[in-house]
């Protein structure tokens, strides 16, 4: 099937020149060879996800240990229910890169790319286990209990059938070309909303949670920083992916993604994640409510994060708000203390990555480009 390759190295394709690479529905010849780079940026982005290396094991959870016996009961359930949302979250996030996208990736460069960003979502689901293993004495029950919550089930009904449609579409036989690049660029721009926003409201209850309780929950807090360190990578990732196809010629999907179908495709997606996002907050605001958390607050912290996401992809979008409370606080807890002392020896995170220096990309560039959201390693 074109865009795929049935034999995993066939010298039939092989490609002599790097111009006659393409990321989707080329003639992959499964070599995968790094010494040219159709887009140098693939290259940037898989080194800046290697030197961001991190291992859940090294977060210590001994006060989060303490002090999940400390908060109230609805503070506790807001809490669980949120790690069971994220580690399904992350779960359907390596699969759908790793066991599906990829399928249908023709260019090593980026084929590298998405199975590195793979690999950093399987550490998120692992590093969510070893919250709850750390902090739950039956972590089992937990998981086992816990997803059989029909909220949660249906969390991310959205992304679930798009991906697992995604093949059926791929092997459709009276399907056109281009009925197959609109549904890669569905998914790419579903992975992209994920990556923007999908994780946040969950996000700002651990934070909040964990703040108006002394800090009992550091240890869960910066295992979240780390997870949102990385998920700014990812969502450079897509941008960067979506703007290639948006532009590049000789990806032939221009004119599919130059027209009013991208445009309002786009403005679609995030409005049905701001939807869901928003009974995600009334779920849990019927469990526990916080005074500073109130509906027109969190749709203008959803409609912030959603008009850059969209701006960076040259989206004409509706949505606009300015920086309030809930902003300012989400902010605060992004940043990652670059010291070298290791999570393990503090309860505030003190975490040395980006390490990684080389003529083209250094450790202090990444640092300061994943403190500003706005530029997305550009």
């Amino acid at each position: 099937m074109l865009g795929t390759s049935e034999n995993l190295i066939n010298f039939k394709y092989l490609k002599t020149e790097i111009k006659d690479v393409k990321i989707f529905f080329g003639e992959y010849d499964g070599i995968q060879r790094f010494d040219r780079f159709k887009y140098p940026i693939s290259d940037k982005l898989s080194k800046v996800q290697q030197s961001s290396i991190w291992f859940p094991k090294e977060i210590n959870f001994s006060k989060d240990i303490i002090g999940i016996k400390n908060i109230s009961s609805v503070h506790e359930e807001v809490y669980r229910s949120n790690l069971l949302f994220q580690t399904l979250a992350d779960s359907l996030a390596n699969r759908f890169l790793d066991n599906v996208l990829t399928e249908y990736i023709t260019s090593p460069e980026w084929e590298r790319v998405i199975k590195i960003q793979s690999f950093f979502e399987g550490i998120h689901s692992e590093a969510y286990s070893e919250n709850v293993r750390k902090v739950y004495s039956d972590a089992e029950k937990f998981f086992n209990d816990g997803f059989k919550n029909k909220e949660i089930q249906h969390r991310l009904d959205l992304e679930v059938n798009s991906y697992s449609g995604l093949k059926s579409k791929m092997n459709k036989v009276d399907g056109t070309l281009d009925n197959k690049k609109e549904a890669i660029v569905e998914v790419l721009l579903r992975q992209y909303a994920l990556e923007n926003i999908r994780f946040f409201i969950s996000f700002l209850y651990t934070f909040q949670i964990n703040e108006v309780n002394d800090q009992v929950l550091q240890g869960s807090v910066n295992n979240i920083a780390l997870i949102l360190n990385d998920e700014i990578i990812h969502t450079a990732i897509f941008k960067h992916l979506i703007n290639i196809l948006k532009t590049e010629e000789s990806e032939e999907f221009i004119h599919l993604m130059s027209n009013s179908w991208f445009q309002d495709l786009s403005v679609e997606i995030f409005k049905e994640v701001i939807n869901s996002e928003m009974k995600w907050f009334e779920y849990l605001s019927n469990i526990a409510e916080f005074p500073t958390f109130n509906e027109r607050q969190i749709k203008e912290f959803l409609y912030f994060y959603s008009k850059k996401a969209l701006d960076l992809i040259s989206i004409k979008n509706p949505y606009e708000s300015d920086r309030n409370e809930l902003i300012n606080f989400f902010e605060s807890k992004k940043n990652i203390n670059g010291t070298k002392a290791m999570a393990q020896e503090t309860n505030l995170l003190s975490y040395n990555i980006g390490v990684l220096e080389d003529k083209n990309f250094y450790k202090d560039d990444l640092t300061k480009e994943l403190k500003k959201y706005n530029d997305y390693l550009k």
